[in-house]
């Protein structure tokens, strides 16, 4: 018999009689009102009677708006809902086999999203053990709950915002509606989509602070009753009572509107919910939590939104040292999770008097924030009302703009409609770039339109700026930019991500003696195209701390990609030295504190890692290596000093270079009619797949459209679309890919281009010049952990064009193909590219042309014959060798690669019978190491299960190795 709900009601109820002898029943007999449907439970507790439902996960709105209802039933004294995860169904499934027992049955189940709401008390939301839940019961009933959960209450305030969001219209024309949420009018489905979510989040946001607002009785406004509200004028009564005092900035936006009349009902629910729930019982850093929290992935996501994690925004702004009456800008302010880390450590450290006027002190003159994003500076007034919400102020320093065009002494003015910023979204990066939107800029003080006020140098910029690399920058806007940035035109580079700008900007405003305080892309660590960033930190500051973390990937809330906190003075003194720090264990707010003491002091501990460096330190280009731990020690890939090695880029007669650069639109190299591919278990640009090949023609099929074309063998050149999935050293046979090159029988409705004949002849031309002899992995981003991955680099003796993902390198001969090859495959290599690799996230790298090129490579011209012999014979032998993935292969040490690495081992002069211990101690080394970047990349993963982090979204952020999300 299958497992229903009423199953799991039945084994519940008979659970809490059997064990605890609690008066429980299900399928209540007793008079419900008409209209209402049954409840599932009722519950008898201290002589007060409660009724409850039990429901689905899948199916969990339908069971809130039914146990919202039964407190509502004659003699109830409250209600409960206990939240069923779908996987139980499963699990009690099989347990049935062996047991009847209901103790058995559900021993060690979690219900999730439960609440039960108790005579004068709020609700309580959590997810409960079966275990627990006669206690709960108690602890709730008996007005003494746990903590609260705010966890919890993000889950279901998503699940609401999702539910809520599908009333709102979808038709034709609806878009420039949710145009206030993301600031442009949206074009596409998953902006529109984003859009349409956000826009009931705000309506959320907006009933949450109405309800502290109210909490505070003092103010005289009532709190909002459900049965009250029938149509969107009714919402608008309470919110316009606020308004004609002060909040506009919060309550203005008109929402409500958006709603038809049928969701009234839903909104009624949604209404009794933050009422019963009574948000006001978090503490107010709970609360700046969760209105950060709330904001959906889906409406983050087009607009780049991604905000600094609470306990990290309070590191930061206590190693910049913010206090009293520190002027504090943010310049890509976002929620305002900074400037609201700054209001903390102002008012914990202002030696002022404590008047009543300080608040308004700080939010008037002393903490400034500019967003391009409305729905994010928004948010930034709602946390910094939420300090102190009783107490108003009309000239909040917040204002939607982008600051990159701003200079010292400029005028924020009132909220006006200008053309957005290309910065509005990441697809303004397109090279044509789209039509833009209008939207308000301007200061969004709370009484409305906001007063204008004046651009001042801060002491401490605080800023998490935008990580967008600058292929996603359009050249236009590239140019506007560098036109922009004048004044600091010695260390601009066209190159540089769109960081950079903000960090510029910082520049220009700070003072001498200001700090900077950034959470900033890793990439200013090492990448070259930062290095025009690191020389202007050289030259006019002293950095003071660098601050990393091994156990999670980034700073950033949603972020998966590497960042680190940087602090840093603008002086010409360097006599004080700079505290680089590695944090081994989660950063949590109860512990900040004391961390930072730790990074200051340079004491370090197990739960962080401290190295104290002179400034000169810095002169390097590659700061990557000074953290401790962010690389492999270099010692470990030290080789012996008269080991028969050169740089890569000495090797004569060879040339390294991108593979095929592909671009959707391109005149020579659209994927559209250039690629045909062998099917791979993830999402490619591939429009054309391969489903059958013999030795004249090759059968491609396009699934849209549904068409399909023979294409001669002469027409195509062999071409290799990732590294992922190639076991073997060496491409023999039929490749996994084609390139079309030449014109073939019944081709029209192949191509794209109207013109193929002239567009060949350029496409010939680029595919000449990427034709290589290897294919090294990682121009684009490579996961070194994915089962995918196999090798870093395999060889073709006829040749072979790589796509944009891979290196192609062309060699002067066979015999230095498949040393090299060899070579670049061995775990001395690996250890190299480990040491230089550029992070994306976790395990998931990246390497760039001058790593490579200064990359130590076996010699050939050194080799003497027997050596020379040896390994290209071991080369011919393993190519009909399949290898295991990169993390098999130093997990478990297979004859492949001991036999691959002992050849090279010996090559390079190390005695035989020392090379057994030492690869043995390189494989545990790297196997640390990869197990250290996965577990970092799991922290990240789970809190993106909690729907907090981005995952790539653009092809150009495809993981060589793994799928495309």
């Amino acid at each position: 018999m299958p497992v229903s709900e009423d199953t799991i009601n039945d084994l519940v109820a008979d659970y809490l009689r059997g064990e605890f002898d609690v008066d429980i029943t299900t399928q209540p007999t007793g008079q419900i009102p008409a209209g209402r449907r049954k409840p599932d439970f009722e519950l008898h507790w201290d002589g007060k009677t409660y009724f409850g439902e039990g429901e689905w996960l899948s199916s969990y709105g339908r069971g809130l708006q039914q146990a919202l209802d039964f407190g509502e039933i004659p003699g109830a004294s409250g209600w409960f809902l206990l939240g069923y995860p779908d996987e139980i169904k499963r699990e009690v499934t099989q347990r049935r086999l062996g047991s009847a027992d209901p103790a058995t049955l559900l021993r060690g189940l979690t219900f999730r999203q439960c609440l039960l709401k108790g005579p004068g008390t709020p609700a309580d939301l959590r997810q409960v053990r079966v275990e627990d839940l006669h206690a709960w019961i108690g602890s709730v009933l008996a007005a003494r709950p746990p903590a609260p959960e705010p966890a919890e209450f993000i889950r279901l305030m998503h699940y609401v915002v999702g539910n809520l969001a599908t009333f709102l219209p979808k038709t034709k024309g609806a878009a420039r509606l949710f145009e206030h949420v993301v600031a442009m009018i949206p074009s596409k489905k998953d902006e529109e989509d984003a859009a349409r979510t956000g826009a009931a989040y705000l309506l959320l946001n907006q009933l949450v602070f109405y309800r502290l607002l109210a909490g505070h009785t003092e103010l005289g406004w009532p709190q909002m009753e459900a049965r009250s509200v029938r149509s969107p004028l009714d919402v608008k009564v309470y919110f316009d009572r606020v308004m004609q005092q002060d909040y506009h900035a919060i309550f203005k936006t008109n929402v409500i509107d958006l709603f038809p009349q049928r969701a009234f009902p839903f909104i009624q629910s949604l209404i009794k919910l933050v009422s019963e729930l009574q948000p006001e019982a978090f503490t107010r850093t709970l609360l700046g939590t969760i209105f950060h929290q709330l904001i959906p992935e889906p409406v983050r996501k087009p607009v780049a939104a991604f905000y600094t994690q609470p306990p990290a925004a309070r590191l930061l702004v206590g190693l910049a040292g913010v206090h009293g009456s520190d002027r504090v800008s943010d310049f890509a302010c976002g929620s305002g999770t900074l400037l609201v880390a700054a209001y903390e450590a102002k008012s914990e450290t202002d030696s002022r008097p404590n008047s009543q006027s300080r608040h308004a002190t700080y939010l008037e003159q002393e903490l400034t924030g500019i967003d391009i994003m409305p729905f994010a500076a928004h948010l930034a007034v709602v946390q910094l009302a939420l300090m102190n919400p009783t107490q108003w102020t009309n000239r909040v320093q917040v204002a939607v703009d982008n600051s990159l065009e701003k200079r010292v002494g400029d005028v924020v003015r009132s909220l006006e409609r200008h053309a957005v910023s290309p910065q509005t979204r990441l697809s303004h990066f397109a090279e044509e770039p789209e039509e833009r939107a209008r939207t308000v800029r301007g200061a969004v003080s709370t009484n409305g339109a906001g007063a204008q006020f004046k651009l001042v140098p801060p002491q401490v910029v605080l800023m998490n700026p935008p990580f967008s690399r600058k292929q996603f920058i359009s050249k236009e806007y590239r140019k506007e930019l560098a036109t922009s940035f004048t004044d600091e035109a010695k260390f601009h580079r066209n190159d540089m991500g769109y960081w950079g700008y903000f960090v510029l900007l910082a520049d220009r405003f700070l003072p001498d003696g200001g700090k900077l305080a950034l959470v900033i892309s890793a990439a200013l660590l090492r990448e070259g195209s930062s290095a025009s960033i690191r020389e202007m930190l050289r030259s006019k500051y002293r950095l003071d701390f660098i601050v990393m973390s091994a156990s999670r990937t980034a700073f950033s809330e949603d972020a998966s990609f590497p960042d680190f906190l940087l602090v840093a003075t603008k002086t010409a003194d360097r006599s004080k030295p700079c505290r680089v720090a590695m944090l081994h264990a989660p950063l949590e707010l109860e512990g900040v504190d004391w961390i930072r003491t730790r990074i200051e002091s340079g004491e370090g501990a197990p739960e962080v890692a401290v190295a104290t460096l002179a400034q000169d330190r810095f002169a390097a280009d590659d700061w990557l290596p000074l953290v401790p731990g962010a690389v492999p020690d270099e010692s470990s890939i030290l080789l012996p000093k008269t080991a028969p090695v050169c740089k890569l880029g000495a090797v004569s007669g060879l040339g390294l270079i991108q593979g095929i650069r592909m671009e959707s639109g391109s005149e020579f190299a659209n994927p559209a009619d250039m690629l045909v591919s062998s099917e791979r278990s993830y999402e490619s640009r591939a429009a054309w797949k391969t489903t059958k090949e013999d030795a004249r023609v090759v059968v491609a099929y396009n699934p849209e459209g549904a068409r399909e074309v023979t294409i001669p063998r002469h027409a195509l050149l062999p071409a290799l679309r990732t590294i992922s999935g190639s076991r073997r050293l060496e491409v023999k046979g039929r490749p996994p890919d084609y390139v079309v090159a030449e014109r073939f029988p019944h081709d029209t409705e192949f191509w794209v281009t109207k013109n193929p004949e002239g567009m060949l002849v350029r496409r010939r031309k680029h595919l000449r010049s990427r034709v290589g002899n290897i294919v090294f992995g990682g121009y684009g981003n490579l996961n070194l952990s994915a089962e995918g991955t196999s090798l870093l680099a395999v060889a073709s003796k006829s040749g072979i064009a790589p796509t944009w993902n891979c290196w192609s390198v062309k060699t002067p001969d066979w015999d230095t193909t498949r040393i090299l090859t060899l070579w670049w495959n061995s775990t001395f290599n690996l250890l190299y590219l480990l040491h230089h690799r550029m992070e994306v996230e976790g395990a998931t790298m990246k390497w760039r042309k001058p790593s490579l090129e200064a990359a130590p490579v076996l010699d050939i011209r050194q080799l003497d014959a027997g050596t020379k012999a040896r390994l290209l014979a071991l080369f011919d032998r393993l190519t009909v060798v399949d290898f295991p993935s990169i993390a098999e292969q130093y997990a478990k040490a297979p004859p492949q690669r001991t036999e691959l690495d002992s050849e090279v081992g010996r090559a390079l002069g190390i005695a035989k019978e020392e090379l057994p211990s030492r690869l043995n101690d390189l494989y545990r080394l790297v196997s640390d190491e990869l197990t250290t970047l996965r577990s970092r990349m799991k922290a990240t993963s789970l809190a993106k299960s909690h729907g907090h982090v981005r995952r790539p979204s653009s092809i150009e952020e495809h993981v060589d190795g793994g799928p495309v999300d």
